[in-house]
């Protein structure tokens, strides 16, 4: 009863005009909260929902050209945006009792906002996931609902982005070749190893579990257990030519990017749907600025004009803002 109550109250607060008023480093913040429509033809509805996707995609588009992430120099920078779909309790995936595995690909989002999400990575160079997320989910990362018919213009027009993944160690590749008789659905993985890793195997053509995938050496962060992302990002910019980058998880590489001060732009998309403590997997899990000193919480400000949440895209709502720097 409880659950189903705390929905209500969320519907309902969703569905008035009002500002969220917080209080973050000892200012008011205001955060506005438009009103949803409700549909009674879906033709109307899914064309209602279009406009809200293209509104975002349009406000992203324009974040990305205050940042010179054109430029394929190393005077250029690499354009971030974090996006996932999480539960109303905060939760972006299950860990597995039997396993102790993770999987990211739950059913928590709505269709339209899977419409969003293709939009999102229609406008990016590339969409990055970390090694566990490939290995145990096998995802295609491409563009498959966006737009309804490909129209041209900018924002309604089915650009692919290519496919990136982490993976120190290939251990990931590896597990994903031998778990799915080789099969990778993602169309020409880019695949970010550590350098030493790829000097070890580059000139054993017994390797065959890396025929199809572009490997990227790129190299280590301080201590050694995972990629340095800066490097990841330069050298994707400087040898692949890929400048703007989504990253759709798992939760350790959404802390990582986090972690290091790389973030743009943040869209979340919030599902009316529990998963429960016990069980779940917070999207930021790992984010190291959270618990320090006496607060276990983060002062963390996304107030100001460039953040807003979107209700009444199908059944979910989106949060949607510029990374505070």
């Amino acid at each position: 009863m409880a659950p189903v109550l705390l929905w209500v109250a969320v519907l309902l607060v969703l569905s008035c005009h009002v500002v969220i008023d917080a209080t973050a480093s000892g200012s008011d913040v205001q955060v506005p909260i438009s009103s949803p429509t409700i549909h009674h033809d879906t033709r109307e509805q899914a064309a209602t929902d279009d406009s809200a996707i293209v509104d975002i995609l349009s406000k992203i588009r324009a974040w990305q050209e205050g940042v010179d992430s054109h430029q394929t120099d190393a005077l250029g920078k690499s354009f971030i945006t974090l996006t996932y779909a999480q539960s109303v309790d905060g939760c972006v995936a299950a860990i597995d009792s039997k396993t102790g595995e993770t999987s990211s690909n739950l059913p928590l989002s709505g269709k339209s906002s899977l419409r969003l999400t293709h939009g999102l990575r229609s406008i990016h160079d590339a969409v990055l996931v970390g090694g566990t997320t490939f290995a145990v989910d096998n995802p295609r990362l491409n563009v498959r609902m966006w737009p309804r018919e490909d129209v041209g213009d900018e924002l309604n027009r089915r650009h692919q982005p290519r496919p990136v993944v982490l993976d120190t160690e290939l251990k990931s590749l590896l597990r994903l070749r031998e778990e799915n008789a080789g099969d990778i659905r993602a169309q020409n993985p880019i695949v970010c190893c550590a350098q030493d890793v790829f000097d070890a195997i580059k000139d054993q053509s017994h390797m065959s579990f890396t025929s199809g995938v572009d490997i990227l050496p790129c190299k280590r962060e301080a201590g050694g257990r995972g990629l340095d992302l800066e490097d990841v990002l330069t050298k994707l910019r400087k040898q692949r030519r890929i400048c703007s980058v989504m990253v759709e998880g798992g939760a350790s590489t959404l802390s990582a990017f986090a972690n290091k001060g790389l973030v743009h732009c943040i869209c979340v998309t919030i599902a009316p749907k529990l998963i429960g403590g016990r069980v779940g997997l917070n999207a930021f899990a790992a984010y190291e600025s959270c618990g320090k000193g006496s607060m276990p919480w983060c002062d963390f400000d996304f107030g100001g004009s460039d953040c807003e949440f979107v209700p009444g895209i199908g059944s979910d709502c989106i949060f949607l803002a510029r990374w505070p720097k």
